[in-house]
């Protein structure tokens, strides 16, 4: 066995593996902090000392990417019915 089949063969296992990791990351904490304001809901403003978060609503989270595209492809399939 060369060393590209090796790579090759320990690659194509490990994709799975990654992938089902963050579908369980996904389903056990499907909100992460949100990088804009740092998890406090509120963000400095130029002109005002503080204003609100616009990207988490003052939540302090945000969706997961995995999660946005599973619920995307959900309503996707709704529609098609």
């Amino acid at each position: 066995m060369d060393p590209s089949t090796s790579l090759a063969t320990i690659a194509c296992l490990a994709a799975p593996v990654v992938t089902l990791g963050y579908a369980v990351t996904c389903a056990a904490r499907p909100f992460k902090p949100c990088p804009r304001c740092r998890a406090t809901g509120w963000r400095a403003a130029p002109l005002r000392r503080v204003r609100q978060c616009g990207r988490c609503r003052t939540t302090g989270h945000v969706p997961r990417r995995g999660v946005k595209v599973y619920n995307h492809l959900r309503r996707f399939s709704r529609s098609l019915r």
